[in-house]
C-alpha cells in the first residue's frame, strides 16, 4: 500500500499539481505530498501597493518659507492612527526641503470618516520648502511618505518661485 502510494505522489508531482518529499522505495517509506493553496480571489487580496504618485504644483515667495503639505493618518475621533514617516527623495536645486513632525490642517473628503478633523488643527508630518535668497524659477522636488497601514506614496513638487 504504501509503495502505491508512493507511486500516486509521484505521477503526481510529474504532472506538476503538488510537491514530493522524501519519497523513498522501502517498506517503511512515507510520502510526504503538500498541495499548494489557491490564492485568494482578487477581491479579498490586500492591495499594498504603493498609492499611486502625486504631483503637486505650488507657487513660492522667494526666500520665504512654505508649507508644502501635512501628511496625517487620523482615526474619525482625530487622534493619529500612527505616525506617517517621510523624507526627501530629491532635493530641490534652489532651496531646502523639511519633512519633519508638526501639526496643521487637513484636507479629507466629505466621505471619509475623519472628515470633521478638517475643521482642526491635528498632529501630522509636514513639508515645507524655502528657495534661496533672490532665488526666482521654476523648482523641483519629491517626498517619499510613508503610512502606519504600510502604504506609501511619492509626492512631485513642481514649485514656481517668484
Amino acid at each position: 500500500m504504501i509503495r502505491g502510494s508512493a507511486m500516486v505522489a509521484a505521477c503526481l508531482a510529474l504532472t506538476g499539481c503538488v510537491t514530493v518529499q522524501n519519497v523513498q522505495s522501502s517498506q517503511n517509506a512515507q510520502a510526504a505530498v503538500s498541495v499548494p493553496r489557491p490564492a485568494p480571489p482578487p477581491s479579498i487580496r490586500p492591495n499594498l501597493a504603493a498609492i499611486p504618485n502625486l504631483t503637486v504644483n505650488k507657487t513660492a515667495a522667494s526666500g520665504h518659507r512654505m508649507v508644502l503639505s501635512m501628511f496625517s493618518s487620523l482615526n474619525p475621533d482625530c487622534t493619529p492612527i500612527g505616525p506617517v514617516e517621510g523624507h526627501v527623495e530629491t532635493r530641490p536645486s534652489h532651496g531646502s526641503v523639511t519633512v519633519e513632525a508638526g501639526s496643521g490642517f487637513t484636507n479629507y473628503r466629505p466621505n471619509d470618516p475623519p472628515f470633521a478633523c478638517n475643521h482642526q488643527r491635528t498632529p501630522g508630518t509636514v513639508a515645507t520648502y524655502e528657495s534661496a535668497p533672490g532665488y526666482t524659477g521654476p523648482e523641483t522636488t519629491s517626498i517619499f511618505i510613508n503610512y502606519p497601514s504600510g502604504r506609501s506614496q511619492t509626492v512631485n513638487y513642481f514649485i514656481l518661485v517668484k
